[in-house]
């Protein structure tokens, strides 16, 4: 999905295996996918994808914590190796403002 500004949201199919209901993810930017990915599996949660590149978007895992809330971290890629800050700093149209997790 997209606004005037750029992508905002993408589908995706569920992953094989994964037993959760369809669900809005949000990703967290990190310096480094697979150490993040091993620190979430150390730290009690889940891998449940492993990370993989997406040529010209970047490297991501969607990862849980260990009380099974899903989400991604990925560090982004643009031409050359950069990376991209994923820093939705205002609200705009489009884009989610605000994430927040309900745990014990």
């Amino acid at each position: 999905a997209a606004t005037a500004d750029g992508d905002v949201a993408g589908l995706m199919r569920m992953p094989d295996g994964m037993a959760m209901p369809p669900a809005w993810l949000g990703y967290v930017g990190v310096d480094d996918v697979d150490a993040m990915a091993d620190a979430f599996r150390q730290g009690g949660g889940a891998v449940h994808q492993p990370p993989w590149d997406i040529p010209g978007v970047g490297r991501m895992a969607l990862v849980a914590d260990p009380q099974g809330a899903p989400l991604y971290v990925m560090k982004g890629a643009v031409e050359g190796g950069e990376s991209v800050a994923f820093s939705y700093d205002k609200p705009r149209p489009g884009h989610c403002a605000w994430n927040e997790l309900s745990t014990s």
